[in-house]
């Protein structure tokens, strides 16, 4: 697979000026509910003097952050006090948990020293979907316990999830202990018949207890002159993590939950969100870039061969679909790219075009019934279509146990140079795009007025095409007078800045402008692509007798056939993913005209 350099850079001094953004209209999205539901139930509660147990604050059931002091003021000393803190938060199917506990005491000795507190929490699991819906449970939660105690004979002890970290009184010392619960994505069972109590489309999937607690007891006093006349008693646990259950498979698409674009078409035809663009067996090296090269990297991770359909598959897999995109069969357009689509579980399809949104719509924006017979043809920069996909591997099935491989080395890291403006060639829906930083002060101006000069217009939904769709611009190193992200695509310029989108027209003509910088850049191949249809075996010539003999080969046992179809290339020739007399006519055209 041929390499290109994506860090070239236009040199220059910098210098520019700030410029203010203008009105900017808020977009809606309309967002479907999380993976999962929780809910809270539990109590903060303390010991007393001779052990009285007193439930002081009742909390749940919604998830949220529950805090509670309790003093004691025994004797005239007033720091004697329970705090128990806890901050619940989820998203999708992750619910951050940061606890904490703390049992502190100062307190005369033999006076009133038996004393502590903490809390008990019940986490009550919901998964979106029937009855019987597979889910999985993963958790990474790591803390500590730890005591310290003054004198006198008795214990300190403190308590954080099942582990108890304990001392005997006697002398001024302390122990810690680490808490650590960590647990891989486990398929855990199937949902139960029990509603949420307040949405009927999750069910009962499991629970989750959690207890925090310290206390001290001093039953007799040892000490020996010269002894304090006061004591310090201390119990503390905390931990933080997250606790993760949802659906093995997506119930719907959902689709306004993947518009990330850190995220690419193997993360969501796995439905694994991981923040950075994922490949199959981690490393994206495929030499050679073939069916059976990408069938070993998933075997290797548990994704096996099943049918459109699933036959085979855990009633817990998801099923997904490979596709190769072959630069010979693409007039020598960018590279050999793959692209994976996900089953939804009404028996249609969807997939995330790279940095794009996902969509449940082929090329020809029609809704996905088998991705075998969907439109894959890619978009060049001018409008015109390439074959595109015309590779099909199979359908695939993830476990719901598959955990997403580390990102490959060399995986892009943050820019943390001068401030600049990055450009970004929006083309890929597997790799990392091709990319170059601007530093010219004065194409940095051209690029902000270009982008600025036309009015604001009604929100336009994103390019779910594959193959081209235009440049994303974003500024680095602390880059002054740049909104978060500039994307120009079909006459619209979309700008970001906090959050908050506005759409304005193309009339600066910036888009255009972009690509003449992409083609300086060494992109040409991209831009104006370098073969053509007379090629047709992609021998790398201008079309020679052997072409049009191997075209006429493929196209006899091809007619009236879909693409793909052929022994030495792709007949496709207009694209359309059917071979019949146009492609025919369209072949003779290129051939008589050559490369």
């Amino acid at each position: 697979m041929r390499k290109r350099n994506r860090e070239r850079t236009l040199r220059s001094q910098l210098a520019f000026a700030v410029v203010v953004l203008g009105t900017v209209q808020p977009v809606a999205h309309a967002q479907p509910g999380p993976d999962a539901k929780y809910v809270f139930n539990g109590s903060f509660y303390r010991y007393g003097w001779l052990g009285k147990e007193d439930v002081t604050h009742v909390f749940g059931p919604e998830y949220d952050s529950y805090n509670n002091t309790y003093r004691f003021n025994m004797d005239g000393l007033t720091d004697r006090y329970i705090t128990s803190m806890l901050d619940l938060t989820n998203s999708g199917t992750v619910l951050s948990i940061d606890l904490f506990n703390e049992s502190y005491l100062i307190a005369r000795r033999l006076e009133g020293n038996n004393h502590g507190g903490g809390f008990t929490a019940n986490i009550v699991v919901y998964v979106k979907g029937p009855p019987g819906t597979p889910f999985f449970v993963k958790r990474s939660l790591n803390g500590s316990v730890s005591v310290l105690k003054g004198t006198g004979v008795g214990t300190t002890a403190a308590h954080m999830a099942g582990v108890t970290v304990g001392l005997t009184n006697g002398t001024t010392n302390s122990n810690s202990l680490p808490v650590s619960i960590q647990q891989p994505r486990t398929l855990a069972g199937s949902s139960l018949s029990v509603q949420h109590p307040n949405d009927p489309q999750y069910h009962l999937a499991t629970s989750y207890n959690i207890d925090a607690w310290g206390y001290t007891f001093q039953g007799l006093d040892l000490c020996f002159p010269p002894c304090p006349s006061l004591m310090v008693f201390e119990a503390t646990s905390e931990l933080t993590g997250t606790f993760e259950v949802g659906p093995c498979v997506p119930q719907q698409s959902e689709l306004d939950n993947w518009v990330s674009s850190r995220e690419n078409c193997f993360n969501y035809a796995t439905n694994r969100r991981v923040g950075h663009y994922s490949h199959p067996g981690g490393p994206n090296d495929y030499s050679p870039f073939t069916c059976s090269t990408f069938e070993a990297k998933l075997a290797s991770q548990g994704i096996v061969r099943t049918t459109a359909d699933g036959d085979g598959c855990s009633p817990s897999g998801t099923v997904i679909a490979l596709v190769l995109s072959l630069t010979k069969y693409n007039y020598g357009v960018g590279i050999d790219t793959y692209h994976f689509y996900r089953r939804n579980a009404d028996g249609t399809w969807s997939h995330k075009p790279g940095k794009r949104p996902a969509t449940d719509r082929d090329s020809s924006k029609d809704i996905i019934t088998d991705p075998y017979m969907a439109d894959r043809r890619r978009r060049s920069t001018d409008g015109r279509t390439f074959p595109g996909y015309t590779v099909f591997c199979g359908y695939y099935c993830v476990p719901c146990d598959f955990e997403m491989p580390a990102p490959p080395p060399g995986a892009p890291l943050p820019y943390s140079g001068a401030p600049s403006l990055r450009a970004e060639l929006i083309f890929e829906s597997a790799f990392e795009n091709p990319s170059w930083l601007i530093d010219d002060a004065g194409i940095q101006q051209s690029i902000l007025d270009m982008a600025f000069a036309g009015g604001v217009i009604e929100p336009v939904p994103q390019p779910s095409d594959l193959g081209y769709t235009g440049f994303f611009l974003t500024p680095e190193g602390g880059l002054p007078g740049f909104p978060d992200l500039i994307d120009v695509v079909d006459g619209v310029v979309r700008i970001v800045n906090d959050g908050v989108e506005e759409f304005r027209t193309d009339a600066g003509g910036l888009e255009s402008y972009l690509q003449l910088l992409a083609i300086n850049e060494g992109l040409d191949d991209i831009i104006l692509g370098t073969g053509c249809p007379a090629d047709y075996n992609g021998s790398g010539d201008e079309g020679d007798i052997i072409d049009f003999l191997d075209f006429m080969d493929d196209f006899g046992s091809c007619t009236n056939l879909p693409a793909p179809c052929g022994q030495f290339g792709n007949p496709d020739i207009n694209g359309d993913t059917i071979i019949d007399i146009v492609d025919f006519l369209d072949f003779i055209d290129a051939f008589s005209q050559g490369c």
